[in-house]
């Protein structure tokens, strides 16, 4: 598969101590979204020790919009199956996490950076979705000496890990609402319910949006193993602040919409839910005055000291 990078995968430096994995969202524009990375590293000042590497899932299908040019022998994939670890349209056997796994591998290679502290895989809305299955099913900690940190940036929809939903909080701008405005600001709390009625949307816990039905290739690990996957994982989620319009790629799907209204609020409950019900601590940066936008998530300074730590 194409990568882009900042420094080269196969020589050895001593000064590397950040690798960042940057996954792009569903233009898989891995162009542009190494540009964005680079940027924040400069801002950073991490452009001397950081590895950013940025692979691109390219698609080439009579779906408009889904035709790459392509590199002799690249790998490539359908437009969408990408994000949620589906198989290569050349390599049957080959998932789009396993090809992230191979990346991993390769820059894991004994005397290559024997610097290194830090591995981060980062992705942005397709590149979220992404990030948010793969730190339950990837195996970038089993093949790492470095303990990975998941980064999943504004993803549209999260894999539920049992079939509870949560109930919408009441909307206080109505006139009858009996709840101070103020508690819903940042991030609004929701209960949640075991759907035994799904009311005609039958693949709400199907996968993606659940672990029900995986494909042969990801049913693999058991549910418990996921579970433990979640538990013990470094998963930080972020979300825009102003991430609240249903455009670029919104997922409108019926088993997306269970989950929460926009993209801001389906991170806030799904985080919610999973450290409640699991107990987990995965935090959730939530970053002021950004919506949909790769570059400025990517350059914030909530996510930067995130992203190149120094």
């Amino acid at each position: 598969m194409t990568v882009f990078a900042n420094k080269s995968l196969s020589v050895a430096d001593s000064h590397i101590k950040t690798i960042i994995i940057v996954i792009h969202g569903g233009g898989r524009d891995a162009d542009e979204y190494f540009r964005s990375a680079m940027a924040g590293a400069y801002l950073s000042g991490a452009l001397d020790d950081t590895l950013i590497i940025a692979p691109r899932f390219a698609a080439s299908d009579a779906t408009p919009g889904c035709s790459d040019i392509m590199e002799p022998g690249e790998l490539h994939w359908d437009c969408d199956n990408w994000k949620v670890g589906g198989v290569s349209s050349d390599a049957p056997q080959v998932t789009s996490y396993g090809a992230v796994d191979t990346v991993v591998r390769t820059v894991m290679r004994a005397g290559l950076f024997p610097g290194l502290v830090n591995l981060t895989i980062v992705g942005h809305s397709g590149g979220g979705q992404f990030v948010s299955r793969y730190a339950l099913m990837g195996k970038a900690d089993d093949v790492s000496r470095i303990r990975p940190l998941y980064v999943p940036v504004n993803a549209s929809s999260y894999p539920y890990l049992d079939r509870d939903r949560p109930l919408m909080p009441q909307d206080p701008t109505t006139p009858d609402a009996k709840i101070d405005p103020r508690d819903l600001l940042e991030q609004p709390r929701a209960r949640f319910e075991t759907v035994s009625n799904p009311r005609g949307c039958e693949a709400f816990n199907r996968w993606p949006y659940g672990l029900e039905g995986r494909p042969p290739l990801l049913a693999g690990p058991d549910n418990k193993s996921i579970e433990k996957n979640f538990t013990s994982r470094r998963i930080t989620y972020v979300a825009g602040q102003i991430d609240i319009v249903p455009l670029a790629g919104f997922d409108d799907t019926c088993g997306a919409n269970m989950q929460g209204p926009n993209r801001l609020k389906r991170a806030i409950y799904y985080r919610q839910h999973e450290n409640e019900r699991y107990g987990a601590n995965h935090p959730l940066v939530i970053v002021p005055l950004c919506g949909h936008d790769g570059r400025c998530m990517y350059t914030s300074p909530l996510l930067m000291p995130i992203l190149f730590p120094r």
